[in-house]
């Protein structure tokens, strides 16, 4: 017997992304930029993007950076090589009891964390399988045995500080409640192409220029 993969949902994870000088001048961009906290975690606290985050040189540097990742990301999406550009980009310090909520991403085609530091007990981002098509109507629980094919969702661990994964915007993510004393710092942003051809009609997306 032979069993295929219909229709999956790829998530990149490049390992080592950026240098370690770079990786130590963002986390001090991000430690002494201005922030606000998490609509739903007092724990959690995020870049102000009114503040000009991403004007700073060293954010300008990492955009130079993961822009061809991303548009090799996007040649999978589309099949295609289209121009990318960024949609927003912000910093997170996530301390200890922090976490993020279920959420995903819209305005956009491609989203990406960048990890600044991720400690020894922290939590991982935590993909859900997209719902409600993908779901059976019921659901046998084995977690001895859960695989890709019937788990409701999958952490994401194994990353170190400079690695970057980028995922289809419209997936569901989190980042469950984190246990560790040290902060966990990230950078996520956003990524639209220029153009896209629908088939019958086109569409311009006006993006930052780096």
């Amino acid at each position: 017997m032979k069993t295929f993969d219909l229709f999956p949902t790829p998530v990149n994870h490049v390992p080592n992304a950026i240098t370690k000088p770079l990786l130590k001048k963002l986390r001090k961009v991000i430690i002494d930029a201005k922030s606000i906290t998490n609509n739903q975690s007092n724990d959690l606290y995020h870049t102000n993007t009114n503040e000009f985050f991403e004007d700073l040189d060293e954010v300008k540097e990492v955009k130079k950076i993961l822009l061809p990742h991303i548009e090799d990301f996007g040649e999978i999406l589309f099949s295609d090589n289209l121009q990318w550009g960024f949609a927003g980009m912000w910093g997170n310090i996530m301390k200890k009891d922090g976490y993020q909520y279920r959420h995903n991403h819209c305005n956009s085609f491609i989203s990406g964390v960048l990890y600044i530091d991720i400690p020894e007990g922290c939590s991982s981002t935590r993909f859900w399988r997209p719902e409600p098509s993908n779901f059976f109507h019921f659901m046998h629980v084995n977690s001895e045995r859960n695989n890709y094919y019937n788990n409701a969702y999958i952490n994401f661990d194994n990353v170190e500080g400079g690695d970057l994964i980028l995922f289809p915007s419209y997936l569901h993510h989190d980042v469950p409640i984190s246990e560790s004393n040290e902060d966990r710092i990230t950078i996520a942003f956003n990524c639209l192409p220029t153009h896209i051809n629908v088939g019958y009609y086109e569409v311009d997306f006006k993006v930052k220029e780096l």
